[in-house]
């Protein structure tokens, strides 16, 4: 039998919650699905049978890179992926991934980097990360650590690896949701492993920052910030650490509710040593926030938004959260009449809130409202430069109207079809996509030319709504849609 090409390997232990989801999201594009169980007494191990996995047991020792490396061992294929019962793969077409995997000049020390994005329940992301996921299946190749392994190189673990990062594939984590955290005994568990782990290894600078985050979670504030302080000060913490340290440290000032003055001194003395750090503009941004200073809070958020087009490889906060971030900013603008830039974050919100994201809606319905003012001004702005003849041309009208169409291209899509997708989320998405409807008809042709919605296309949205539910079939606003 040739050798399978790409495994997935996963330990288990009590996951009949998460389980079938985690295996389903891979199952079609990896050749072998490994599940090592640890001690499951519910549903996990009939639950992963049945969906074809080749399961067996390890005996649970209190080090998760011990059962980790077992994992690898009991895999057949060229290179593994790795994935918890607890996440899910998500991209449009995963199997692209697996014309990445060839051996390169540095191998078999490569490996691919996903995206993992920690989500709620409700879909809502809280922060993301790049984690080496994809890799050679090598001897020399797993993880070290007995809680919050690294994977790296067993012989050398400082050895430098070829990374590529991929896009079009991530992973969504949902174990730090706070319900999920604490049903399953998660937090009490890390900190006792963690607290042995740092007297058995107090050196090592990762490990106090891994218990410092766990205390911050636990609400232990005052141990967490003086971990965190540490590692973050420390000389010979790297630059990823470091970052990662200090913008937990904050984020703990925040939870704990620290005083404004204390919040802006650490955000201020963090930015003199990473002035780039998007996660410290966050920070700064909710700190104003909460002193009520709303514009120097958007002026911060906006300056942390602006570092994001670098990808970060260490935990980000604003990475995960860019799409809501950048709604706020814009709906703040557009309040204060500040078009131009309401727009510019519009695009940015509606770009960067995938359609799994609880946001959507929102940022759809927004950048709809932009967009159709911005083809109502430019459509208005034409007409009173008509009017005025070829001397008037150049005057205040021309600038809104080329502003005005700015705003109307910000959708990405014809009009009509953000329409419909706004519809087709339900609630009240369905009330503002007959109110977009009706406005986008509203407008003459050479508004309706600047969103891309012909007469013809707006019947057919109108057709496409009334089909989707009987309120919608009796909006006025769509039936007029229909006749055209």
């Amino acid at each position: 039998m040739p050798q399978p090409l790409l495994s997935l390997a996963m330990i288990v232990k009590n996951e009949e919650r998460f389980l079938e989801e985690a295996l389903l999201s891979a199952r079609e594009w990896v050749d072998e699905l490994v599940v090592v169980d640890t001690g499951s007494t519910d549903r996990t191990v009939e639950i992963a049978r049945d969906l074809g996995a080749k399961v067996s047991y390890f005996e649970w020792v209190n080090d998760f890179s011990r059962a980790r490396n077992e994992t690898l061992r009991r895999a057949r294929g060229a290179w593994v992926a790795i994935l918890d019962a607890d996440e899910r793969f998500r991209g449009p077409q995963p199997a692209n991934v697996r014309d990445l995997l060839r051996p390169s000049a540095a191998w078999p020390y490569q490996a691919l980097m996903l995206n993992v994005v920690n989500v709620g329940l409700d879909g809502a992301p809280t922060h993301s990360f790049f984690s080496q996921r994809i890799f050679p299946r090598h001897p020399d190749l797993g993880y070290v650590g007995r809680v919050h392994n690294t994977f790296c190189a067993l012989s050398d673990p400082a050895r430098v690896f070829e990374h590529t990062r991929v896009t079009g594939l991530e992973v969504v984590h949902l174990g730090y949701d706070p319900q999920v955290y604490a049903a399953r005994g998660k937090l009490a568990r890390n900190i006792a492993l963690l607290e042995q782990v740092t007297r058995e290894e107090p050196d090592t600078l990762r490990y106090r920052f891994y218990l410092g985050r766990e205390y911050a979670l636990a609400g232990r504030h005052r141990e967490a910030q003086a971990a965190l302080l540490s590692v973050a000060g420390a000389a010979e913490a790297d630059e990823r650490l470091r970052a990662e340290a200090t913008t937990s440290y904050l984020m703990s000032l925040h939870a704990a509710g620290a005083p404004f003055e204390e919040r802006l001194a650490a955000a201020v003395a963090a930015l003199e040593r990473a002035p780039r750090e998007p996660d410290v503009w966050l920070f700064l941004s909710h700190a104003y926030e909460g002193a009520g200073l709303a514009a120097e809070a958007m002026e911060a958020l906006e300056e942390g938004l602006g570092y994001l087009s670098g990808a970060q490889l260490h935990t980000c906060r604003l990475a995960a959260q860019r799409g809501e971030r950048a709604l706020a900013l814009s709906r703040w603008s557009w309040a204060r009449g500040e078009r131009a830039r309401a727009a510019r974050w519009a695009r940015e919100a509606l770009a960067h809130t995938p359609p799994s994201d609880p946001h959507r809606l929102a940022a759809l319905a927004h950048a709809l409202d932009v967009a159709l003012e911005g083809a109502a001004r430019a459509e208005g702005a034409e007409g009173a430069e008509g009017a005025e003849g070829a001397e008037g041309a150049e005057g205040a009208e021309g600038a809104e109207g080329a502003e005005g169409a700015e705003d109307a291209d910000l959708l990405g899509a014809p009009a009509h079809e953000r329409i419909v997708e706004l519809a087709a989320l339900g609630g009240p998405g369905m009330a503002r996509a007959a109110e977009a409807l009706g406005r986008l008809c509203a407008l003459g042709a050479l508004g309706r030319a600047a969103l891309g919605a012909e007469g013809r296309a707006l019947r057919g949205a109108a057709r496409r709504l009334a089909a989707l539910h009987p309120a919608l079939a009796r909006d006025a606003r769509v039936a007029a849609a229909l006749r055209g």
